[in-house]
């Protein structure tokens, strides 16, 4: 009868020993509002011409939206998605007291941790 004690007391120690170790390793829902993918932009920066910033604007289904800009020399923008999915908006050139010009409309499946697209330089 002791044996049977032991052994049952040994086996609740292995798992609850397993379970505090390896516990932490099970994929859990990341907390809303932590980014779960880069989305990256890139162009050509030697077709820039004249010095003017680029900004890329999307938005998801929900409506959570992202937009950066970024000088067009560097020749490519990131931006943090908070949740995997569509996303749809535009990517354009502007400079100061200018209005936006080459505007394109950007449509984009995130589906992955790092998603890269290359786009046609707005000029």
């Amino acid at each position: 009868m002791r044996a049977f004690f032991v052994w049952s007391l040994a086996s609740c120690a292995g798992s609850l020993a397993f379970w505090a170790l390896f516990g932490a390793c099970v994929a859990v829902e990341p907390p809303a509002g932590v980014p779960q993918a880069d989305v990256i932009f890139e162009w050509d920066p030697l077709a820039c011409g004249d010095p003017h910033r680029i900004a890329v604007e999307l938005s998801d289904d929900s409506g959570q939206r992202l937009a950066t800009s970024v000088p067009c020399d560097v020749g490519a923008a990131e931006l943090a998605a908070v949740a995997y999915g569509s996303y749809r908006g535009r990517i354009y050139a502007w400079a100061l007291g200018e209005d936006a010009r080459s505007v394109a409309p950007l449509e984009l499946d995130v589906d992955d941790r790092v998603v890269r697209t290359t786009v046609a330089t707005p000029k």
